[in-house]
């Protein structure tokens, strides 16, 4: 993986100095090397830091040039070689073994629809010549960002928020419905950013930005989730199709010229993954966290079961090692903020793999795609209990709910009953209510509790809940919270990550193939994984223990250190929210209320906005 900027000038004036201090920003995308290239009248500039990867030489340098056209890449394609000999037979001519050149060999050769034979995680620009235009592309699931700005002076790209806002110079104001996704989901959705100004290219998405005497641009759909359309009730089949594809995602994710690694929480996904690339490598690299006196959240043990058994080069993580500087460290670094406190052992987790890998391949997906989350099942009950009142439930719904407090278990729940089908997962996980969060951001404008705002996660075709569900859970919260984690964290430590079971043969097949009984079957999630999982894991290993990298951060904050800060940030002046309120929310928790998520979201926040002096809404 590497950093991309860039930027198009109306003007033709050079930016070298803006580039060099936003290359600075992302050296963590890039530390191996840096280059920058200008179009005539230095009109459009490419910048890049690059993570070597594949083709370690300075064949694999960029931005990269073939037949006049340029090239800024970021990211992966994990087919290159069988796209290169395709691309040779149609009389392409390579001077290096990068996937970068297959990349422009490919588009000079069959034009934007190259796009969709690429496999991989990938975010790049490429400025055509002979069309003076620039197409901008980003991968099908979301794995690596993509950020531009178009305004009167030009048109700026980055891979990071940081990068591109000190490249435009744009004022950090903060976007009000980026401001509530945030507290109410936890991240920042779609297209959005934190900025005003400032938007995300889509996953599965090109743009083509034409110059001219002004700039025009239009986007581009080139793949999306597909629907139900083949659902097959044979298992074997199922099975088996789905073992041969994660055994080829893993063999093609292994491809690099540096050494590889697992990061092996201990639950099905990446116990599995541990397990077909054992048939493809020899004692690959673990590693895991642990959390010792905290039985709950120490998968170590499941972990190390996996390990012995397959002989990796196996290393465990002390999770004491998650301090407040650690926190701090995270919350300065972030160039948007998500609130899921997983981001300190993950992060953990990634600095310790950069002493020995640069990259590390984890089981990002597979909840999304095969039914894994608990609210699955919960949302099929709710439609039935739904059906069966004929809506009347509705109007006590959100009475009780109005007067639950927020530490209530049921008021998300409730919430929920009161939606259509479409709206209930962003109820189901939502942080905040309306009210809540108005005493929380007293600035926010009343629109912003509407039922369209509520409803902001757009509908999807589905035909049936579960299909629903994790259609809209792949399309946002997997895109915008886990992907985003996984990035943010690997790269602030020079590590590539990857994602075996977000191959874009493996998601076509779960929406496509696999039916709904055998995702949730009697109750037991993930079904189809878990039976594939069945013939080549280890009999003792426990099927129905999950937890992630999570750590026990409730108890934590209670005391000593972690209790000091999050009382020192949150009684701070802010002119972001109302401190009387979110001192309430830690008092509350100190007193055996249960908001350590709210909290942790809120002081991120207040840390990042500090240290990236954003301005108020």
């Amino acid at each position: 993986m590497c950093g991309i900027v860039g930027y198009i000038s109306n003007s033709g004036t050079l930016l070298n100095n803006n580039l060099e201090e936003s290359f600075a920003l992302m050296d963590h995308r890039g530390p191996d090397s840096s280059g920058t290239w200008s179009s005539e009248c230095n009109r459009v500039n490419f910048g890049h830091v690059r993570l070597a990867i594949v083709e370690l030489s300075e064949l694999g340098h960029q931005p990269m040039i073939v037949n006049g056209n340029a090239i800024t890449f970021n990211g992966e394609v994990y087919n290159y070689v069988e796209l290169r000999e395709e691309l040779i037979a149609s009389g392409a001519v390579f001077k290096s073994s990068s996937d970068t050149e297959v990349i422009l060999q490919g588009y000079n050769i069959f034009g934007t629809q190259f796009f969709e034979k690429l496999n991989g995680a990938y975010a790049f620009a490429i400025f055509d010549s002979q069309k003076d235009e620039i197409i901008f592309c980003r991968d099908r699931a979301g794995e690596k960002p993509l950020f531009y700005s178009p305004n009167e002076s030009g048109f700026y790209f980055s891979s990071e928020l940081r990068g591109l806002m000190n490249l435009s110079s744009l004022p950090k104001k903060l976007e009000h419905k980026a401001l509530y996704n945030y507290f109410v989901h936890g991240y920042v959705d779609g297209e959005n950013s934190w900025f005003e100004g400032v938007a995300s290219l889509k996953p599965g998405h090109f743009m083509t930005v034409k110059l001219g005497s002004e700039l025009s641009y239009e986007t581009q759909c080139y793949w999306k989730v597909p629907n139900l359309t083949n659902p097959s009730d044979d298992l074997d089949y199922l099975k088996n199709k789905l073992s041969s594809l994660i055994s080829s995602s893993i063999s093609l994710q292994l491809r690099c010229d540096v050494p590889a690694s697992i990061l092996l929480s201990g639950g099905v996904d990446s116990s599995m993954l541990t397990a077909f690339a054992s048939q493809h490598t020899k004692r690959v690299k673990t590693f895991t966290v642990k959390f010792p006196g905290h039985p709950k959240f120490d998968e170590s043990k499941s972990a190390r079961l996996i390990a012995d058994h397959y002989s990796t080069d196996h290393t465990e993580i002390e999770g004491v090692d998650i301090s407040t500087d650690l926190f701090m460290k995270i919350a300065k670094n972030l160039d948007t903020p998500i609130n899921d406190s997983s981001l300190l052992p993950t992060f953990l987790v990634n600095e310790a793999v950069s002493h020995h890998c640069k990259v590390a391949l984890g089981g990002d997906g597979g909840d999304e795609l095969f039914g894994g989350y608990k609210h699955y099942h919960r949302m099929q009950k709710m439609l039935q209990i739904k059906n069966r009142s004929l809506g009347l439930l509705k109007l006590p719904a959100r009475v009780v709910r109005k007067n639950l407090s927020l530490n209530s278990k049921y008021r998300n729940w409730l919430k929920a009953l009161e939606s259509d089908l479409s709206n209930q997962m962003v109820n189901i996980r939502s942080f905040y209510d309306e009210r809540h969060l108005q005493l929380l951001i007293p600035s926010l404008s009343d629109s912003y509790f509407d039922a369209d705002v509520w409803g902001s996660f757009e509908s999807e075709k589905a035909q049936s809940v579960l299909e629903l569900a994790s259609k809209s859970d792949f399309n946002h919260y997997l895109r915008d919270s886990i992907l985003v984690k996984s990035d943010r964290c690997s790269m602030l430590n020079s590590i590539e990550a990857r994602a075996p079971l977000l191959d874009y043969r493996i998601i076509d097949f779960a929406f496509s193939e696999v039916p709904d009984n055998y995702k949730i079957n009697n109750g037991m999630k993930k079904f189809i994984l878990k039976e594939v999982s069945k013939d080549i894991l280890p009999s003792t290993f426990d099927f129905d223990r999950k937890l992630g990298f999570n750590l026990p951060l409730g108890d934590m904050i209670r005391t000593g250190a972690w209790k000091d800060m999050f009382g020192d940030i949150l009684n701070s002046d802010s002119s972001l929210i109302d401190k009387k309120f979110s001192m309430s929310l830690f008092d509350k928790h100190l007193s055996g209320e249960v908001h350590t998520d709210r909290l942790f979201g809120l002081v991120l926040f207040l840390v990042w906005a500090e240290e990236n002096q954003v301005q108020n809404v």
